[in-house]
């Protein structure tokens, strides 16, 4: 379930990283690295 809900994060970030937002990248980095330690 918590896979899911970083998916949708990751998913609204990257929409608001293409409306010019370059602060959301760092989050993107932070939400894909925690998802793979999860995964681990």
């Amino acid at each position: 379930m918590k896979f899911s809900v970083c998916s949708d994060n990751i998913n609204f970030i990257s929409q608001k990283n293409r409306e010019g937002q370059k602060m959301q990248t760092d989050i993107i980095i932070f939400y894909v690295i925690s998802y793979n330690l999860f995964k681990k």
